[in-house]
């Protein structure tokens, strides 16, 4: 299959041709300033191609790629650095995203004992935040190894710090210090340095920082056995774990040594995942606004092509011939295509989080369809395809009725240009009978008689960028963005999308939507069935 870059290429390619052989035959004909506007308008599809392809084909594909290959097992895959800076971020996102899934893979063996340790009722530390997870590990380590503190400091970003200690003791100063690492010990970051009787350990005496830190633990938390172990985050140290015996020598067990090094590594774990999440938060939202101003800065001279292609073609700019009307309804076209693109990258940089569903406002399911009908119509009499309107039962649910109608323009745009000429388009609006989805929701179908979705590829279909391979094989243009900016739509608005083989040929593609009165119900999960 060949990349978008590619294919893009292509078709700038076949578009400048026609231009400049239209050029030539004006210039023959003696027609100056129809040539030279031909000419010009070469250029600058040239300059729009080499632009798109740079900023949007090119990285598109390169993440694509990817992602594949992680969707696929591979999460060694990383998108490669460098590129346009906008580009960049949005590589950055995605290596991030598989990077926390290559580590929670990796690491889930061995927190099986950290877990029933550190959260009896089956929460892992790192599902809460630092300071919550610290705050339920600390008095589970102290009971579990029956030692008389506990302590932890952590500082990533800023600075997490929890201690426990048995009745009768009372709480040390959050600046304890923290016993460094031993620097002739060759051990690897993250293997306990334990000391079975601190107060008679030479560590105590010399004026290096090592010794300074022994003497205060000894003083200030009454440390005679210690077991330090080194939290780090990416590699690099960011703070301890210590548990501390004040009864006399203390002999640790392989076991117990072995538990805190599961319990450090899990801590590490914690506080390097919620710093991932604060960066994949930050990358997401640098790739929104990426998506946005990109698309923008797009929309607005392809907006300004189309004008003047409208123009060129009603002729205000002088007569054309009939290879000149062509070439320029070439240009029209895929002019048309980018623009659509660009109108769903928009969309996409536009769905945001729902927020309270609850609290939005009515929007009655008739009207969205009614005016999805008035701007889909032409384009289906165009394409010689019949598109009807049946509504079984009225419905209202809660939401943003410019998402729904987008959503709803989508299924139809993808009907039409998946359904040979002489086809039909019915468009449904009713409600769910119990046949497998939940009484108290709306549907809003869209059925086709069109080619179909290969039932092996049905379930990939919502996938971002996804194209099925019988559209592929009929060069059947498209960016594969409709179907998941429904899906995103609807799950927006607690609903789901269903797409179905029609008896006979075709797809029908339903969204699901909980009506008004059973909104909260649906956000909440207690419609039995609600998926």
């Amino acid at each position: 299959m060949r990349s978008a870059a590619t294919r893009m290429r292509f078709g700038f390619a076949i578009v400048i041709v026609f231009l400049v052989l239209a050029a030539v035959v004006e210039f023959a004909s003696g027609a100056l300033h129809g040539g030279i506007f031909s000419l010009g308008g070469a250029i600058l599809v040239g300059l729009i191609g080499v632009r798109l392809g740079r900023e949007i084909a090119q990285p598109l594909d390169a993440l694509g790629d990817v992602l594949h290959r992680a969707a696929a097992g591979d999460l060694t895959a990383r998108a490669p650095l460098g590129g346009p800076k906008e580009a960049a971020t949005v590589y950055a996102a995605a290596n991030t995203v598989i990077a926390e899934c290559e580590q929670a893979t990796s690491v889930e063996e061995t927190r099986r004992l950290v877990r029933r340790l550190a959260d009896p009722n089956g929460e892992t530390p790192s599902a809460k935040g630092p300071e919550a997870a610290l705050a339920d590990v600390v008095p589970r380590v102290g009971a579990a190894l029956a030692v008389d503190r506990v302590f932890v400091r952590v500082t990533a970003g800023k600075t997490y710090v929890a201690q426990w200690q048995r009745d009768g003791l009372q709480p040390v100063s959050d600046e304890l210090p923290l016993l460094p690492p031993d620097p002739r010990s060759s051990e690897p970051v993250g293997t306990p340095d334990a000391h079975t009787n601190l107060r008679g350990d030479p560590i105590l005496y010399g004026d290096t920082p090592r010794a300074r830190a022994a003497r205060t633990l000894t003083e200030d938390a009454d440390a005679r056995a210690l077991v330090t172990t080194r939290i780090s985050v990416a590699g690099k140290p960011c703070g301890a774990l210590m548990v501390m015996d004040s009864g006399g020598p203390r002999s640790w067990t392989p076991g117990e040594l072995d538990l805190l090094t599961s319990v450090a590594a899990d801590l590490s774990r914690m506080v390097e995942n919620a710093q991932l999440r604060a960066d994949q938060r930050r990358l997401e939202s640098e790739k929104q606004l990426f998506i946005a101003t990109a698309s923008h800065e797009l929309r607005t001279p392809l907006a300004s092509v189309l004008g003047y292609l409208e123009l060129l073609a009603v002729g205000d700019f002088g007569g054309l011939t009939e290879d000149q009307l062509n070439a320029i309804r070439v240009v029209e076209r895929n002019t048309t295509r980018l623009h659509e693109l660009v109108l769903d990258l928009l969309t996409i940089s536009g769905i945001g989080p729902a927020g309270d569903l609850t609290e939005r406002p009515p929007v009655d399911l008739s009207d969205v369809a009614m005016k999805v009908i008035t701007e889909t119509e032409a384009l289906a009499t165009e394409a010689q395809l019949e598109l009807r309107y049946q509504e079984k039962d009225p419905a209202t649910v809660l939401g943003e009725s410019r998402q729904i109608e987008r959503a709803l323009t989508a299924l139809v745009h993808n009907a039409i240009v998946f359904t040979p000429a002489g086809g039909s388009i019915t468009i449904t609006l009713d409600r769910d009978t119990g046949d497998g989805r939940p009484i108290g929701t709306a549907r809003l179908a869209v059925a086709d008689t069109g080619i179909g979705i290969p039932e092996a590829e049905r379930g990939r279909a919502l996938e971002p960028f996804y194209r099925g391979t019988n559209a592929l094989e009929r060069g059947i243009a498209g960016s594969g963005l409709g179907l998941s900016i429904v899906a995103m739509v609807a799950q927006q608005h607690a609903g789901t999308v269903t797409l179905t083989a029609r008896p006979g040929g075709g797809t029908e593609a339903t969204i699901h939507l909980p009506l008004a009165q059973y909104t909260a119900a649906a956000v909440s999960g207690a419609i039995i069935g609600w998926s």
